[in-house]
């Protein structure tokens, strides 16, 4: 048994959610929309995508603020967990609709450990933001 219990746990952070092509990588970084709350500094583009829609999120902790990997580990679990309890579910159905794909780079710009609240905290602002700008995100053919 798995402890008592037949119920599985989805995963906290699916492959199809990580954005990992560097295509789509320099895409988002050579254009899109910035958001700035700190600690998290947040890019996202619009694209049509046939292929793929919904939507893919990159996770980024500097190497330079924090020199233990362990530390940015920890920054990195973070943020996902954070994306995965409040992600506005409504961004990725109307990505799926409309057959586009929404990239979203998060960037952990302090130099100290934060608390998962304030990580929380700052997500659902920016999602919030997101979920606003979102229609009106550069669009890329």
């Amino acid at each position: 048994m798995n402890g008592g219990s037949d119920h599985t746990r989805p995963p906290l952070f699916p492959q199809s959610v990580r954005l990992k092509s560097r295509k789509l990588i320099e895409v988002l970084h050579s254009g899109g929309t910035d958001f700035f709350l700190f600690p998290l500094r947040a890019k996202i583009i619009r694209i049509q995508h046939a292929d793929n829609p919904g939507v893919q999120v990159l996770v980024n902790v500097s190497k330079k603020r924090f020199k233990h990997s362990v530390d940015r580990n920890r920054v990195k679990r973070l943020l996902r967990e954070a994306f995965r309890l409040h992600f506005p579910e409504n961004l990725e159905l109307e990505a799926k609709a409309s057959q586009e794909l929404l990239l979203i780079a998060l960037h952990y710009i302090h130099q100290d450990l934060p608390p998962f609240h304030t990580v929380e905290k700052t997500w659902i602002k920016i999602s919030q933001k997101i979920n606003y700008h979102a229609l009106v995100a550069t669009r890329l053919d």
